[in-house]
């Protein structure tokens, strides 16, 4: 709880130009933080169980450019809180070896203070 409440990026996100950046919340989080190993702590972070098994090398490697499906699932709430489509690019990703899944949303035009 300590970690979200500390880090706005979770959740809500934060507003810097034209940009929302957005954190996701890990997918098993007393895991992730109890987790020393950095493969385990990625595991535990990741949402997408293909990109999960890669992360576990139990299947093919699973290219990064993937983890768009998750930026498009963060999309859809931003489309919708700003009535047209967003664009999203994937900063960080479990599966690109990063410790957290973070997202940058192109806010439309005159729609960010």
């Amino acid at each position: 709880v300590d970690h979200v409440r500390h880090n706005p990026e979770i959740g809500a996100g934060v507003g810097e130009g034209d940009r929302v950046y957005f954190t996701k919340v890990p997918y098993a989080p007393q895991q992730y933080y109890d987790e020393r190993d950095p493969t385990m702590k990625r595991y535990y972070q990741c949402h997408c169980p293909l990109a999960r098994a890669s992360i576990l090398g139990k299947t093919v490697a699973v290219d990064p450019v993937f983890c768009y499906c998750s930026g498009g699932f963060t999309k859809v709430a931003f489309d919708v809180m700003f009535g047209q489509p967003v664009e999203v690019e994937v900063l960080e990703s479990a599966l690109a070896g990063d410790m957290r899944c973070r997202f940058a949303i192109r806010v439309p035009e005159g729609q960010l203070v």
